[in-house]
């Protein structure tokens, strides 16, 4: 998993989103691609609240699109407020995914490596997998982002104004 902005959160002013469709529509050169399974989504000043599953970057015009878990079926919303993160979904999904590849059959990726990848709190690492070197934003870095935009949502000031 990488962190989606410098801030962690994928953050728009104008997106669209037709009723009855699965796909959000974001203009001004957002990069989405690292919308996953799990991806909270909070529309139009945070009124509306849907989950993202995948994500594509920015094209040549600067459109960029994020595919939905199910079609919206409310009133379509034009040039409306986003902001986006992933939640602790994404995280098991990218967590169990972590495990296969370090479990795998041939060779995978050694459990100090693997171990790096959980505990590193340096920004990004270097992993070498199968011989394929893969930057990565280690666990460890990103724990102290999650823990506290969690708090945020759970002690509600996440909806208090303020910048996230």
């Amino acid at each position: 998993m990488a962190i989606m902005s410098s801030k962690g959160f994928l953050e728009s002013d104008r997106v669209t989103l037709d009723t009855n469709t699965s796909t959000i529509v974001l203009t001004g050169n957002v990069d989405c691609s690292y919308v996953s399974s799990g991806t909270a989504i909070f529309l139009d000043g945070g009124k509306y609240l849907v989950e993202g599953l995948s994500g594509t970057p920015a094209d040549s015009s600067g459109i960029s699109r994020i595919t939905l878990r199910k079609p919206w079926k409310g009133a379509s919303l034009q040039n409306v407020s986003m902001t986006a993160f992933n939640t602790i979904e994404g995280l098991r999904d990218a967590i169990r995914r972590a495990r296969e590849i370090a479990e795998g059959g041939g060779g995978g990726i050694s459990s100090q490596t693997f171990s790096d990848f959980i505990t590193s709190t340096a920004e990004s690492i270097d992993l070498n997998i199968n011989g394929a070197v893969i930057k990565t934003t280690p666990y460890g870095y990103l724990l102290p982002a999650i823990e506290n935009h969690l708090k945020k949502v759970t002690d509600g000031s996440f909806m208090d104004g303020g910048t996230f």
